[in-house]
């Protein structure tokens, strides 16, 4: 079975830039800084004991759950944090299975896709090289491969080659690459005697089987830890020990295939109902499939290693994601509250770029632009609520509730900038593409 396009395919679904825009905007917003408002309002002041936010509130319970969805786990399990890099990979595989059909329409022969391929794996991987490399303090160019656009550049070649291969070709492939992988952590030796204390990696350490899974001491860790032992000092900024690993872009092949089956199953001549179906049942038997193969000891869910299960979980909720988003948008017709994820979605590196490089320096920027403005309001607006000069964003709050609802206001703030950005650039009809 083909996944050859079929005439009447409409070239472009805009539920799937409407998810690619919402993921993009949880990552721009910063979680709606719902994370550090839930940190301020649980904190226990030391002397008092008391909290922002008392255990016996009504309230207390919803920031817990803030608190624990809006952070990556310490290292086994998912909360929806989690769910955005396999989001954004996945559907970096159903966007292939559109692109790609779409040049090879108007002509282009296999080998100028392939080149188109190997040009973008390449600017990909070096992105993401830059983009850790403007981090705070970084002195010179930081030779890592974690960010997740070097991980899918580093993937993406392997991607290409199984487009347009048969479907059984493609979950052959993916099966292969995590049994793989699950082989090699499984058979990598365990440290007897590495000190997890040391580097206060006690709290989730595991026994037993699942101690090849460990972070700082699992197979991709060790081959990190040999590779980059090769180069001089000069290149080597990866850790000794540490939690991601280059080799992680390995199972996340793995994650964006199971996109690229998505994309051609969208792009079928089946009936809106048909696809429907298929992508909750997919959904459903990844997300409950992962779960199985952690209950059952195999392999845990542990996104920071991209285990196998972490691999089949996230994947099967993402499917279920593009599911609701295709339902509501293509088959319901309900379109025109998506217009804002859209427009993100369409420029998707633009927007990663953007945050990554500008995140501080806009609130930084508006911060000290108004911080005169802010200073006239404590003084004659609030009479001096305020100890010192607040920032205009704890203003509106006062200065009680300010550490609850600031960091709301300032990456909602944030958002709005990047969105007008982005927004201009779709009103003119730019979009970068690489």
């Amino acid at each position: 079975m083909s996944q050859q396009p079929a005439a009447k395919t409409p070239e472009r679904l805009m539920s799937l830039d409407a998810y690619r825009g919402f993921t993009m905007l949880m990552l721009v917003a910063g979680g709606f800084g719902l994370r550090q408002a839930a940190e301020n309002g649980l904190r226990r002041d030391p002397e008092t004991g008391l909290s922002l936010v008392a255990p016996d509130s009504v309230w207390h319970g919803f920031w817990e759950v803030m608190n624990f969805q809006f952070r990556h786990v310490d290292w086994l399990g998912c909360s929806l944090w989690d769910l955005v890099q396999p989001s954004f990979m996945f559907l970096v595989g159903t966007s292939m299975a559109y692109s790609y059909a779409k040049r090879a329409a108007r002509g282009d022969s296999y080998g100028q896709l392939l080149r188109h391929a190997i040009g973008r794996a390449v600017i990909l991987v070096l992105l993401g090289v830059f983009l850790r490399s403007s981090k705070p303090g970084v002195s010179t160019t930081y030779w890592t491969f974690e960010d997740v656009l070097s991980q899918i550049g580093l993937g993406y070649v392997f991607l290409f080659l199984l487009w347009n291969r048969s479907v059984r070709f493609q979950w052959i492939a993916a099966a292969a690459i995590l049994v793989g992988y699950w082989v090699l952590f499984a058979l990598w030796p365990v440290p007897a005697d590495f000190d997890y204390e040391a580097l206060n990696w006690q709290k989730q350490t595991f026994e037993g089987f699942w101690a090849h899974w460990n972070r700082g001491t699992n197979a991709g860790a060790e081959i990190d830890l040999w590779f980059w032992e090769r180069f001089p000092e000069s290149l080597n900024h990866v850790a000794p020990r540490h939690e991601y690993a280059t080799l992680n872009f390995v199972p996340s092949l793995a994650t964006m295939i199971f996109g690229l089956l998505v994309g051609g199953l969208l792009r079928s001549e089946r009936s809106d109902r048909d696809k429907l179906v298929r992508l909750v049942v997919w959904g459903l038997v990844g997300v409950m499939g992962g779960l199985l193969i952690q209950s059952l000891g195999i392999c845990p869910i542990v996104k920071k290693a991209w285990t196998p299960s972490w691999a089949i979980y996230s994947s099967g909720w993402a499917t279920l994601f593009m599911a609701a988003f295709f339902a509501v948008i293509e088959m319901a017709g309900y379109r025109r509250w998506a217009f804002p994820s859209v427009v993100i979605g369409m420029n998707p590196i633009t927007a990663y770029v953007i945050n990554e490089l500008l995140r501080g320096w806009i609130v930084r920027m508006i911060d000290v632009h108004t911080r005169y403005v802010a200073f006239l309001i404590n003084k004659h607006v609030l009479v001096l609520q305020h100890e010192s000069t607040p920032s205009i964003f704890e203003i509106p709050f006062g200065p009680i509730y300010a550490p609850l609802y600031a960091p709301i206001l300032q990456n909602l703030v944030r958002l709005t900038v990047v969105f007008l950005i982005l927004l201009w650039m779709y009103r003119r009809k730019i979009f970068i593409r690489i």
